[in-house]
């Protein structure tokens, strides 16, 4: 049996893990969760291999705040990607690009 150690009280970006839970057996393993508050105060259980390796840092706030900065209009997904698209295309034909020849070229074959 792997023996982990506790990772009560450490801080991991915006999250500070308050509990550690029982393991869950996913398959023909087990798998470990946690307890963790948020800076902005939101507890939320996570499992703990995502925050040893560093793909969770916060409860989903820190992709809000990044996407409302990103995006102070309020446009939704499809509006925001409409926007790059025209953006790029303006850049192309500034420089003298095609755009679709521009299409074709990051194409894989």
């Amino acid at each position: 049996m792997n023996k982990h150690y506790s990772m009560v009280g450490h801080r991991i970006g915006r999250l500070v893990v308050i509990e550690e839970l029982p393991s869950v057996k996913i398959g023909d393993t087990r798998a470990s969760r946690v307890r963790v508050r948020c800076d902005c105060g939101t507890v939320k259980d996570i499992w703990r291999a995502t925050i040893r390796n560093g793909n969770t840092r916060s409860c989903g706030c820190l992709r809000a705040e990044r996407y409302r900065a990103q995006n102070p209009d309020g446009l939704n997904e499809r509006e925001l990607a409409a926007r790059r698209q025209r953006r790029r295309q303006d850049r192309l034909k500034s420089s003298g690009t095609d755009p679709a020849a521009a299409k074709l070229a990051r194409m894989k074959w």
